[in-house]
This record gives C-alpha cells, sequence and structure tokens, in this order.
C-alpha cells in the first residue's frame, strides 16, 4: 500500500529531529551553566570571607604583656613571661586545626630554621597563640611536638610555645599588631600568613609576610629585633649596612651608613698616609737636616 501522505511523515520526522537536538542543546545550556553558576559562586563566597582580612602593620607598638594564655602544658602563663629582655620573640597567630595554611606557613619557617645559626631558645624564642578559643592544650602539644621533632633538635624545644586562650585575649593581640582576621560559616578561621619580630622587651619591630621567609631577612630581622644583641660581630656590622624596605619584604643597602663608612674609611686612610710625613717633619734630625744650606761655604 502506497504512502498516500510522505510529505506529512517527512515534516513529523524533521519536527521529531528539531526536538531532540533542541532538548541536547538545552541540557548541554544547563550543564554548561551549572558549573559557570557554581564557580561564580565560590569566587563571590571567597570574596566575602576574605573581607575584612589583612595587616594594619604597627611597628613600635607594646604588646600587652600583662594578658594570661594556657601553654601547651595546660599551665597558666602571662604574654610578658616570653620576654625576659634578653632575647627576641617571634609571634604567630594560628591555630592546629588549620586545613592548610597554618601548617604550610610553619613548615616553610621551620625549614628555614633549620637553615640559620640562631637556634630557639638560645637566641630567640617562638611563641604561637591560636586563633581558635576551643582549643585545648594537649592538641596545642601535638602541634608543638610535630615542628620540634621536624626541626630535629629537641633541645630547642623550650623555645617553643603554643598558646590557647579565651576569644578577648587572642582578639586583644591581633587588635594590637593590627592582624584583621575572621571566622567563617564552616567553623574556620581566614587570617593572613604573617610572623612578627618583637624586641626582648615586647615591642613590635618587624613583619614578615607571606608563606615563605628566607633565611637571611629572618637572620637581619632577629638581630634588629634584638637591637644588635645577638649574632657575631661581623653579621651585626653587616646589619647595620641595610635597611628593611617594607615594597620588598626585604633588606636593602643603606645608603646613608654606607657613605658615613665610606667617609670614615676615607679620613683613615689620609692619616694613615700623612702620619709618616707628620713624624718626618717633627723628628729634630730631620729639622737639622732641612735647616743646612745647599751649598757649604768653607
Amino acid at each position: 500500500m502506497t504512502n498516500r501522505f510522505p510529505q506529512v511523515r517527512h515534516c513529523r520526522s524533521a519536527r521529531a529531529s528539531w526536538w531532540v537536538v533542541a532538548i541536547v542543546c538545552a541540557c548541554g545550556l544547563a550543564l554548561g551553566y551549572l558549573p559557570a553558576n557554581s564557580n561564580a559562586q565560590m569566587h563571590q563566597q571567597w570574596v566575602d570571607d576574605q573581607d575584612g582580612v589583612g595587616v594594619e602593620e604597627r611597628t613600635g607598638v607594646q604588646l600587652p604583656l600583662d594578658l594570661a594564655f594556657t601553654d601547651e602544658q595546660a599551665n597558666r602563663r602571662y604574654l610578658g613571661d616570653f620576654f625576659d629582655g634578653v632575647r627576641p620573640v617571634m609571634l604567630s597567630l594560628n591555630y592546629s586545626d588549620c586545613p592548610m595554611l597554618c601548617s604550610v606557613q610553619f613548615t616553610n619557617l621551620t625549614n628555614t630554621l633549620k637553615g640559620m645559626g640562631f637556634r630557639p631558645n638560645t637566641d630567640f624564642q617562638i611563641v604561637s597563640i591560636s586563633l581558635d578559643p576551643t582549643e585545648t592544650p594537649s592538641r596545642a602539644r601535638e602541634t608543638k611536638s610535630k615542628y620540634v621533632t621536624l626541626y630535629d633538635r629537641q633541645e630547642t624545644a623550650d623555645g617553643w610555645h603554643f598558646l590557647v586562650g579565651a576569644p578577648v585575649e587572642i582578639r586583644n593581640v591581633a587588635d594590637t599588631i593590627g592582624f584583621k582576621y575572621k571566622r567563617i560559616a564552616n567553623g574556620h578561621f581566614v587570617h593572613p600568613p604573617l610572623v612578627v619580630l618583637c624586641s626582648p622587651s615586647g615591642k613590635v619591630v618587624r613583619y614578615i609576610h607571606g608563606l615563605e621567609v628566607e633565611s637571611g631577612v629572618l637572620d637581619q630581622a632577629l638581630i634588629e629585633a634584638a637591637a644588635g644583641k645577638i649574632g657575631s660581630p661581623i653579621n651585626q656590622f653587616l646589619f647595620a649596612c641595610y635597611q628593611f624596605n617594607s615594597a620588598t619584604g626585604h633588606y636593602s643597602p643603606n645608603a646613608v651608613f654606607l657613605m658615613k663608612v665610606g667617609g670614615a674609611a676615607t679620613v683613615l686612610v689620609l692619616v694613615a698616609s700623612l702620619v709618616p710625613y707628620w713624624v718626618r717633619r717633627t723628628d729634630p734630625k730631620s729639622i737639622v737636616e732641612n735647616e743646612r744650606p745647599l751649598i757649604e761655604l768653607e
């Protein structure tokens, strides 16, 4: 039997094909839109989380040394207990359950310390205050053990201090040094990676930003924080030849100091060159010889 309506059947087939194409396109657009929309939402959430987080440097400010915390041994300690007037202090604000940032920062810092001549406890103190007020001393003790083991110098353990405390004390220290952080919806803290070098009396001397720090920068910052009281005389002299550049985060040649050194060196060279001449001029024999006539008359 012949088909009486071939064109109608062809149109229906074409129409069905177009519907299939339309459905496939719609699905493709939906699949493409959802990840894009999800990425946009994630990006916006990240922006919102970072809002208000950062560092406002307050070099020279005095730390509130009367604040009380609990150390990794569950002992009540005042912040001032770690400032003995002799050794500088390397201060940081982190927390043990940080998903990534704190661990990376402290691991890098510990590896940097391995390549330095200065040692915790002997030359300086390390004090880390947990941002999480729910962190326990036992958890802080685990964190200390992790990094002292990584450092692989057990004799320095008394120079590492991991403190926990109440929200008001934690916030007080953070506000004093200009450290801006906040807790987000998932319970974690958003904060900048920062190490603050403090003088033996508790004054903020230098800010070191970022997840990594060069050993040379840390060496010089420690000498600066200690007001030149640690390190060899050569190291102290080399430090005096440099000044910290906050724009680059490194120490740059101190032009004024180098000019003074150059001027002093020039004076010393001139004095050393003229002293023999002055000695000859004041020698009596030299004076007699100089006063003799060039031609002696008989």
